[in-house]
C-alpha cells in the first residue's frame, strides 16, 4: 500500500506559492511559473504510483481511476466556476463576461490550453485579467490522463520490463517537440499543447518505477542532493523568466530537481525536514483550491482597477486566497473524496449535472454577447468594436499572408492601399467601406508589431520580409494610385505604455540592434520610415501619413463599464482621459519629424488629434461612440472619423490639385 509522504505536500507548497507571487508581480519570483512544472511532475509520479499499486494489487480499472480524478479535480473546479460566474456577472463588461463563458466552456472540456493557444500568450498583459487563464495547466494533466492509464496498465499486461524504456522513449519525443517548437518560435503551441507538456509528467512517472529503497547513496550524498535540487528550484524561480522558451532546454533544470527530490528527499533529510513543517504542509494540502482561486481573485481586480494594483493589495489577495482555498478544501475536497459519504455512482451523477448546468449557463452569457442589458449605462458599449476581418485579414510571424494573398475591400478596383502595423487595421475597412460609396476598392496590407525599420532588428519574426514583400508589391502594382501609411510611431519608439508607464523601446528590438543608444535607435526608424515614403512617392504614388493617435491611459473597456451592476457612473470624465500636452510629450520625437516632412499634392498629413482632441483635452468618447476598442487602437467609430478625413481631402484634392495637400 501506498505510504503518505508529508514532504510530497511540502513540495506541492514550493510549486503552489511562486505561481502566486508570479502572477502577483512580486520582485524575485520572475521564473515563478516553473510552480507548475513542478505539479507536473509531482502529478505524473503520484498518480503512476497508484496506478503501478493497483496494479500489483490486481484491482486496477479505468472506471476507478477516473472516479478518483472526479473526486479530486471536479467539486472545487465547480466551486471555484460557480463562485467567479457571478463575481463576473456583476463586474465584468459585456465583451468581457463572453469570453469568460467561452473559456469556461473550454474548461469543462478540459481543453482550456487549447483555447487559450488560440487567443492569448500566457505573458500577456492582456492575459492577466482572464479570470480561468490558469486551467489551461489542469487541462494538460487531463488529456494526458486519457491515455496514460490504458499506456501503463497495457505494458503491465503484456511487456511490463519495457515499461520505462518506453516511457522514456515517449518522454524524449515529447522534449525533443518542445525544443523544436521553442526553435521555431511557436511559444504559444510550445506553452500550453500537451505534446510539448507530456515529458514533464513522464519525468514524475519514470521517479514512480525507480525503487527508492535500492538507490545506493550515503547519507552525506542524499543531504547533497537535496539540497542541491531545492536550491536549483529557488534559483530557477529567481533567474528564469519570460523571455526564456519554456517548456524548452532550460526546463530539464528545475523538472530535475524535482524529480531527485522525490526520489531522495527521505524524513531524515535536513530538506525533508523543512518540507514537513506544519505550515508547509498545510500549503500543500490546500495547493490545489489555492491554485483554483488565486487568478479569478488576482485577475477579477487587475479588470476594475484603473491603476495596477499595489503589492500590499496583492498580498492580501494572497491572503483572501488561502482563506478561501482552505474553505473549498475543508468543505468541498474533502466531503466529496470520502467514498462513505459520497458512492461512485453520485459523484459521476454531480459531475455530469455539473458539467451540464455549467454548459448551459456559459452557452447561454455566450450567445446573448455578454448580457450588455445588465448594465444601466450601455451608450459606449456598443461602439467598442473592432474591424470583423481583423483575425483573417490581418497577419504577423514568419507564415505571414503575401501582399497578393492580402485582403481586398470591397470591390475589385483595386486603387488604394493601407499599409502598417495592427494601428491600420481598423482604418482599412473603414476607408474601405468609404471607397466603395465611389466604386473603388481596397488593399489592406497590416502587420502585428512590425515597426517600419528596415535598418533596425526587431523581434517581430517575418516583419522585415513582409515590409520589403509589401513595398514591392506596392510600387510595382501601376493600378494603386494611393497608399496611407499607419503606424504606431511611439510603442516602437519609446515602449508600450502598460501599467502606468511606458516600457522600454529595447522590447522590439533583437541581436546587435540592443546595444544601439536610444537616439540611434530612433534615427534608424526614421531613417527607414521615411525611405518607404520616398519610394512610394518615385513609385508614383498619392502617399498619405497618419499622424499617431492620442493614447488612452486606461482601456476603454475600464471607462465605459460602471464598476458594477449596481453602479451607473462611469469611473472617469470620459471628455478628458489625457491632453494635448501629454499627446505632445508622448510623441515628441515622430511628430518634429513628420513636421518637417514636405508635404505636396502627393504627400498628405492627416493629423488625428484634431479629431480625438477638443479644447486641449483627449477624449475617450465622440459623438455616443467609443473613440478605441482598447487603450491605444482606434475602434472602428474612430477609425471611420480619420477614413472621412482622408476621404473628405482625396475629394478637395481632385478639384483643386494645385492646391497644398495637407489636411490640418
Amino acid at each position: 500500500m501506498l505510504s503518505y509522504r508529508k514532504e510530497i505536500d511540502g513540495l506541492r507548497a514550493v510549486a503552489v506559492m511562486p505561481v502566486l507571487f508570479f502572477h502577483a508581480g512580486f520582485p524575485g519570483f520572475n521564473g515563478g511559473f516553473i510552480g507548475v512544472d513542478i505539479f507536473f511532475v509531482l502529478s505524473g509520479y503520484l498518480i503512476t504510483s497508484i496506478i503501478l499499486d493497483d496494479l500489483a494489487k490486481n484491482r486496477f480499472s479505468i472506471v476507478n481511476f477516473y472516479e478518483r480524478r472526479a473526486r479530486r479535480i471536479l467539486p472545487a473546479l465547480f466551486f471555484m466556476l460557480a463562485v467567479t460566474t457571478l463575481l463576473a456577472y456583476c463586474l465584468l463588461s459585456a465583451s468581457e463576461l463572453e469570453h469568460f463563458a467561452r473559456s469556461a466552456l473550454a474548461v469543462i472540456a478540459f481543453v482550456s490550453n487549447i483555447f487559450f493557444y488560440f487567443d492569448a500568450g500566457y505573458f500577456n498583459t492582456t492575459a492577466e485579467e482572464f479570470p480561468l487563464l490558469h486551467t489551461w495547466s489542469l487541462a494538460v494533466e487531463e488529456q494526458f490522463y486519457i491515455f496514460f492509464p490504458l499506456l501503463i496498465a497495457s505494458l503491465w499486461q503484456t511487456k511490463k520490463h519495457w515499461m520505462g524504456g518506453c516511457i522514456l522513449a515517449l518522454a524524449a519525443l515529447s522534449f525533443a517537440w518542445a525544443l523544436w517548437l521553442a526553435a521555431s518560435e511557436q511559444s504559444n503551441a510550445n506553452f500550453y499543447l500537451i505534446f510539448s507538456r507530456s515529458w514533464e509528467l513522464m519525468a514524475g512517472a519514470l521517479a514512480a518505477l525507480i525503487n527508492r529503497d535500492k538507490l545506493r547513496v550515503s547519507v552525506i550524498q542524499r543531504e547533497a542532493i537535496c539540497l542541491t535540487a531545492l536550491l536549483v528550484l529557488l534559483v530557477s524561480f529567481y533567474v528564469f523568466n519570460s523571455s526564456y522558451s519554456w517548456p524548452g532546454p532550460a526546463t530539464l533544470l528545475p523538472v530535475a530537481a524535482t524529480v531527485a527530490l522525490i526520489l531522495y528527499c527521505t524524513p531524515a533529510t535536513m530538506v525533508a525536514k523543512l518540507l514537513i513543517h506544519p505550515w508547509m504542509v498545510f500549503l500543500g494540502l490546500i495547493s490545489y483550491s489555492l491554485y483554483l482561486w488565486h487568478q479569478p481573485i488576482f485577475a477579477l481586480v487587475r479588470a476594475k482597477s484603473l491603476s495596477p494594483p499595489t503589492p500590499t493589495t496583492f498580498a492580501l489577495l494572497i491572503m483572501l486566497s488561502i482563506t478561501l482555498a482552505y474553505f473549498s478544501w475543508r468543505f468541498v475536497e474533502a466531503p466529496f473524496r470520502n467514498k462513505e459519504k459520497v458512492s461512485r455512482t453520485r459523484i459521476f451523477v454531480l459531475s455530469g449535472a455539473g458539467m451540464a448546468f455549467v454548459a448551459l449557463v456559459m452557452a447561454v452569457l455566450s450567445l446573448q454577447n455578454g448580457l450588455p442589458e445588465r448594465f444601466e449605462v450601455t451608450d459606449y458599449t456598443a461602439s467598442v468594436k473592432s474591424s470583423p476581418y481583423r483575425q483573417q485579414c490581418h497577419t504577423s510571424t514568419t507564415q505571414y499572408l503575401m501582399p497578393q494573398e492580402a485582403c481586398r475591400y470591397f470591390t475589385p478596383n483595386t486603387t488604394w492601399a493601407v499599409f502598417g502595423d495592427s494601428h491600420g487595421v481598423e482604418l482599412a475597412y473603414s476607408l474601405g467601406e468609404e471607397l466603395d460609396e465611389t466604386g473603388e476598392g481596397l488593399l489592406h496590407l497590416t502587420f502585428s508589431s512590425c515597426p517600419p525599420a528596415q535598418y533596425l532588428e526587431i523581434i517581430s519574426a517575418g516583419c522585415k520580409n513582409w515590409l520589403a514583400d509589401s513595398i514591392d508589391a506596392l510600387t510595382s502594382n501601376q493600378h494603386i494610385t494611393n497608399v496611407v501609411l499607419n503606424f504606431r510611431y511611439n510603442a516602437y519608439l519609446n515602449g508600450f505604455y502598460r501599467h502606468q508607464h511606458w516600457t522600454s523601446a529595447e522590447y522590439f528590438l533583437s541581436g546587435p540592434s540592443k546595444a544601439l543608444s536610444l537616439e540611434e535607435v530612433r534615427e534608424k526608424y526614421w531613417q527607414g520610415f521615411e525611405e518607404i515614403i520616398d519610394s512610394l512617392l518615385k513609385a508614383g504614388k498619392h502617399v498619405f501619413v497618419i499622424y499617431p493617435v492620442p493614447e488612452l491611459r486606461h482601456h476603454i473597456q475600464k471607462l465605459v463599464v460602471p464598476k458594477n451592476i449596481f453602479s451607473n457612473s462611469y469611473p472617469l470624465n470620459l471628455q478628458q482621459q489625457s491632453s494635448v500636452t501629454d499627446y505632445q510629450n508622448d510623441n515628441q520625437f515622430i511628430l518634429k519629424k513628420l513636421n518637417a516632412l514636405p508635404f505636396s499634392d502627393k504627400l498628405t498629413a492627416i493629423h488625428t488629434a484634431d479629431l480625438f482632441c477638443q479644447n486641449m483635452q483627449c477624449a475617450a468618447v465622440k459623438n455616443g461612440h467609443a473613440l478605441y476598442f482598447d487603450d491605444n487602437h482606434p475602434s472602428l467609430y474612430g477609425a471611420k472619423l480619420i477614413a472621412r478625413k482622408i476621404t473628405q481631402h482625396w475629394q478637395r484634392a481632385q478639384v483643386d490639385s494645385h492646391g497644398m495637400a495637407t489636411v490640418k
